[in-house]
């Protein structure tokens, strides 16, 4: 996507070139349209550029590293809470940054703008569902992180869920019903409509301590896997686990279940659900695919240090090798996955320390650098990559025979520039027929080169 930008922005420059020679050229219609920008917009073209100027350098520049003062410089832009030299929050500079980016585009790559709506946005529904009537009222927005408390979480599902979790509103909370036109019992709920390419986890480590009112840091243990199933968090899961227990319900009131001993129960994840009377275990969400809904991680911000300050490196996984690089600042190195939960999960260790006189004493201490943001990558949905795999073949198939069409108009032009050459070598036009034959022969044969032996018994070897 940014490379397609890279290409607009190169042909600005040629189109730039161009207006110093005509009168009316399209670098005149570039100054014009620069001219006519906002304050707002010059500057979110500047920090556009920047950006493109980074990934142009880290794509292609042989250099060790790269320096991103100038990108930092346009982050002034984002307006975010402390100065650009200072330690800002991830999660806020992602939002801001993406914000920056569509205002961008829009003015001068219209056409790449839904390049960040398909890669980054999430919908997000909110829902008010009345406990009288059944009547749904639904509030749509859009997010580009997933963003949700470390306090009193152990993992990453847990996050989630409480991100997604049902609240019932009743007694003094009741919500007003419009069909009921009264306040009535109310269940309000989150849940996702719209599931991006690229899924980002905001785990907010930083609070306040309402004891010193202070903010700190929690590096309390926060687990999370390299695969990550959202279908239960989708607007279509909850739909089809309301469907489940209303169907429940219904066979409880025709006494097909015994509700003191063969009652079906959900258990605490809602997954799955256990009879108990037997052993089997039914799935709730068993009809909806998995397609479209299952992520792999491909990338984690790291925090090391204190809310006051600290240090931002990063582990990324390598597309095309599948290999994993810790990336912090100049220093590139491999990353070994198996170290994820020391490197990246938080929570305490064991520290040694040895005295003078030789004695050794553990003492437990906090992991100060954990993660902070997870990016996942959407797995490609079975159907659209059968039919991306059928299209690439049909089109590696024809440039194919492309490919071979060329080649044998090539052989035919060398095959002609061959007999000439050992007609030549020779000296004798008579027997042109004869090498002609004797070239396609080795032609058709697969060869490389061909070899002629002449009057004089001197080999003649000319490649094809």
């Amino acid at each position: 996507g940014f490379g397609e930008g890279r290409k607009g922005q190169g042909g600005g420059e040629e189109s730039g070139e161009s207006g110093g020679k005509n009168e009316k050229g399209e670098g005149e219609d570039v100054e014009e349209e620069q001219d006519d920008e906002t304050e707002s917009e010059r500057k979110s073209r500047r920090m556009l550029e920047e950006l493109q100027k980074t990934f142009v350098h880290l794509s292609n520049s042989e250099k060790r590293c790269f320096d991103p003062r100038s990108l930092v410089e346009a982050s002034d832009c984002l307006r975010l809470e402390y100065d650009v030299w200072q330690q800002n929050d991830a999660s806020e500079y992602q939002t801001k940054l993406l914000d920056s980016l569509e205002i961008a585009l829009k003015k001068h790559a219209p056409k790449h703008c839904n390049y960040l709506t398909e890669k980054f946005q999430m919908g997000i529904t909110k829902q008010k569902i009345c406990k009288a009537c059944g009547l749904k009222t639904n509030r749509e927005e859009v997010v580009v992180n997933l963003e949700g408390p470390v306090r009193g979480r152990s993992d990453i599902l847990e996050l989630i869920e409480g991100y997604c979790s049902e609240e019932l509103m009743d007694g003094d909370n009741q919500v007003t019903c419009e069909a009921c036109d009264k306040k009535t019992d109310t269940i309000l709920r989150t849940c996702i409509s719209k599931l991006p390419q690229v899924l980002t986890v905001s785990l907010k480590r930083f609070d306040l301590d309402y004891t010193t009112f202070e903010t700190v840091k929690l590096n309390s243990r926060m687990e999370f896997g390299t695969s990550l199933n959202m279908k239960k968090y989708t607007l279509e899961g909850f739909e089809m686990m309301d469907k489940y227990k209303e169907e429940l319900k219904q066979k409880e009131g025709d006494g097909e279940v015994d509700g003191a001993e063969d009652e079906k129960q959900l258990d605490d994840s809602g997954d799955a659900e256990v009879l108990a009377d037997t052993s089997a275990v039914v799935d709730p969400l068993e009809g909806l695919s998995d397609a479209g809904n299952e992520y792999k991680l491909s990338g984690v911000l790291v925090h090391a240090g204190v809310a006051q300050g600290g240090h931002y490196y990063s582990f990324i996984k390598d597309r095309d090798s599948g290999m994993w690089f810790k990336f912090d600042d100049d220093d590139v190195t491999p990353f070994d996955l198996t170290n994820l939960e020391n490197e990246c999960f938080g929570g305490k260790m064991i520290k040694e320390s040895k005295w003078p006189n030789g004695t050794v004493n553990n003492v437990e201490t906090e992991r100060y650098a954990n993660a902070l943001m997870l990016f996942y990558e959407k797995v490609e949905e079975d159907i659209g990559k059968g039919k991306k795999c059928a299209d690439t073949k049909a089109e590696e198939k024809e440039e194919e025979e492309e490919k071979k069409e060329a080649e044998g108009s090539e052989i035919k032009k060398e095959s002609e520039v061959l007999v000439e050459n050992l007609v030549r070598m020779e000296g004798r036009k008579k027997d042109v027929e004869e090498a002609e034959m004797r070239v396609m022969n080795s032609v058709e044969g697969g060869y490389k080169r061909v070899e002629y032996e002449d009057d004089g018994g001197r080999v003649w070897e000319v490649k094809v």
